[in-house]
């Protein structure tokens, strides 16, 4: 029996850090357990890429000779990349699946990998299902040596490309941060295809994110992009998470562009273009993004947090744009896949569209007052207790709560949400309101729960 740390089994990923609680003979075994599904579904070949991370290319190798000892067709490029680049070349090769090896924004000594099936979202539950394959060592040997290198460079920059609007982008300055992740590894050719004028920082790929956290959801992590884009004088500033799929903006007065005002700009400009459709977001997402999805005509959808289970609900329930307030933005016109570029790319079409600057776009916006996300950092079984005292204490005062994920409680000022991290080992707070002091009696009501904890938290 091979002994693998199960808490490197996430909701919708591999992730755990690297030499501690991952290893690389972990990836093989987790490349021959994933394999086994694969030929159960009678599928024979993988897209298997690597993002710049320092332990990325070591994992890579390991995984690949899971793959092929199990009879598995190996697609790969000549370099790392990102993830929504692998997303692209999986479908131009029509390829029965890949594996992205990324511990997307995690710090640097994170690593891990996501999963993609041709015809279905990998869940939770595949996840788990590898886990048990792997401490069975249930395999199925048929050794091969089918590589085949595949360059996605040119044909995923002319797709990006084939999207962008033209029109009057000479006029913008733009600052692309790509924060030393996986993005750099096409940033420069991308933006010397472009008429506007473009600034890039951090554009040189390394894998320990010398100078700040490949984080764009977090807005100390983007204070350099906002020194750089008033410096400028530039008309916006972009930034890309660690394996390219998530994306930030600073406007050009150098203000942080907060998760639930990128989304109402986002659904805004999409129920322009789609009227009366369905906009889904996550169960952290605003109040105020979700009532203007119906101001603008669309229909709100509150779902899971995470990027299997949101691209699951769209294809389920015919929904052609999602997003969460992380970053990751879905497009059915793309495939359901986030990437952060592409989001980028419809944020700057939009702004081409009005003839507006993003700071008059932002001002025009609802006025959200939140804590931002809180990590408590407890382990899988305290945070169990934690969840289900306070469930408990709420369902005998006999207060109503969205469980979807978690606990998203209202209040007559706002509302406050608790729920387990799907990536590490936290519980996410949030707290929210449209006034400050509405804010100040949400913190109230959820300091009154977590007393009833064991919990001692005095950051609020």
């Amino acid at each position: 029996m091979y002994k693998i740390n199960k808490e490197i089994f996430k909701a919708c990923d591999i992730r755990g850090v690297y030499n501690e609680t991952l290893f690389d003979d972990d990836f093989y075994h987790i490349a021959r357990a994933f394999s086994k599904i694969l030929i159960e579904e009678n599928k024979k070949n993988c897209v298997l890429g690597y993002d710049c991370r320092v332990s990325s290319f070591s994992l890579f190798e390991k995984f690949k000779q899971g793959l092929l000892d199990s009879g598995i067709k190996v697609y790969c490029f000549e370099h790392f990349v990102s993830t929504p680049a692998l997303y692209f070349a999986t479908n131009i090769l029509q390829a029965d699946s890949a594996v992205m090896i990324t511990a997307s924004h995690n710090p640097h000594f994170y690593n891990g990998c996501k999963f993609v099936i041709n015809d279905r979202i990998f869940h939770q539950e595949d996840i788990s299902k590898l886990n048990m394959l792997i401490l069975n060592e249930n395999y199925i040997t048929n050794r091969i040596e089918e590589v085949e290198t595949f360059e996605i460079k040119k044909p995923y920059i002319d797709y990006l490309l084939s999207k962008m609007n033209f029109k009057n982008m000479e006029n913008l300055k733009i600052v692309w941060d790509c924060a030393n992740g996986a993005a750099t590894f096409f940033i420069k050719e991308f933006v010397e295809k472009l008429p506007s004028n473009n600034v890039l920082i951090f554009e040189e790929p390394d894998g320990t994110f010398p100078n700040h956290k490949a984080d764009p959801s977090k807005e100390e992590n983007l204070e350099l992009l906002k020194e750089k884009v008033l410096a400028e004088k530039a008309d916006i500033g972009i930034s890309f998470d660690g394996d390219g799929d998530r994306v930030g903006f600073v406007d050009n007065k150098g203000r942080y562009v907060e998760g639930n005002q990128l989304l109402i700009i986002l659904a805004k400009n999409f129920l322009l273009e789609n009227p009366g459709e369905k906009v889904m977001s996550e169960v952290k997402a605003s109040k105020a993004l979700y009532d203007s999805i119906s101001q603008f005509g669309g229909k709100p959808i509150m779902w899971k947090v995470g990027h299997t289970n949101q691209k699951a609900k769209m294809i389920s329930d015919n929904i052609k744009f999602a997003g969460e307030t992380s970053g990751h933005i879905f497009y059915a016109e793309n495939n359901y896949f986030d990437d952060g570029m592409f989001a980028a790319i419809k944020l700057l079409n939009y702004l081409l569209q009005i003839g507006k600057k993003l700071d008059f776009v932002i001002d025009e916006l609802p006025l959200i007052v939140n804590s931002g996300e809180i990590r408590l950092k407890m382990n899988e079984e305290e945070r169990e207790e934690f969840l289900n005292v306070i469930s408990d204490q709420l369902q005998k005062d006999s207060r109503s709560f969205i469980d979807i994920d978690g606990m998203r409680v209202s209040t007559k000022d706002g509302f406050w949400l608790l729920r387990k991290s799907n990536t590490e080992p936290h519980i996410t707070l949030y707290c929210e309101s449209n006034s400050n002091l509405g804010y100040n009696n949400v913190i109230k009501d959820l300091k009154y729960y977590i007393s009833k904890t064991q919990y001692n938290f005095t950051q609020l």
